[in-house]
């Protein structure tokens, strides 16, 4: 892409088409993955993912920053994301998967690993996970994932140590192995 992303958020809030395109572009394949790890459903990542463009392109004009438009766009995916979950629960039709789903070649190839880790994870509150899935598997740094949370960057750093020891802990107590993979598992959160 040879345009940078500033002029590409700029041109989408003058409404021009080709930069909301290009925006839409930049950001889909991201957005759906973390889509993904919230729902652990590829329907519902593609209904969100779809929800928060719609949302992001309705609202392109408010956004004063636009070297900010990523963690926007994030934060905008989770509170869709939240706000399905609220709808949901006051139908009584949450349904949380077993598994996530990752490709083979991963970080986490252990098929076993990957269903109670995600067992343990869907445990665990919806900002948990969040601050974990975007921390820890997806690697953004401290700062961005505050931004994408619309949290100041100490309450994000003590939400994820929180978060952290509640995985941990689940983790070991639902674990019938020994202490080696305990901290084969910590390391592999802490990257």
């Amino acid at each position: 892409m040879s345009k940078k992303l500033e002029d590409i958020v700029i041109g989408a809030r003058t409404g021009n088409e080709s930069d909301i395109s290009l925006l839409v572009e930049y950001f889909e394949n991201d957005l759906l993955r973390f889509c993904l790890l919230l729902t652990r459903d590829i329907y519902t990542a593609q209904d969100i993912s779809q929800d928060t463009f719609v949302r992001v392109i309705e609202k392109i004009r408010q956004l004063e920053d636009a070297t900010k438009v990523r963690s926007w766009i994030f934060r905008t995916a989770k509170n869709i994301f939240l706000d399905s979950l609220k709808k949901a629960s006051n139908k009584n039709e949450v349904q949380v998967p077993d598994t996530i789903e990752v490709e083979s070649g991963g970080l986490l190839d252990n098929e076993e690993a990957i269903v109670h880790i995600s067992r343990v994870l869907s445990d665990l509150s919806h900002e948990d996970q969040v601050v974990i899935l975007l921390s820890d598997l997806e690697k953004y740094e401290l700062g961005e994932v505050a931004e994408m949370m619309g949290k100041s960057k100490g309450a994000v750093k003590s939400q994820l140590h929180r978060a952290r020891e509640h995985f941990l802990l689940r983790f070991n107590d639902n674990r019938t192995s020994g202490q080696g993979e305990f901290v084969c598992i910590k390391e592999v959160l802490k990257k």
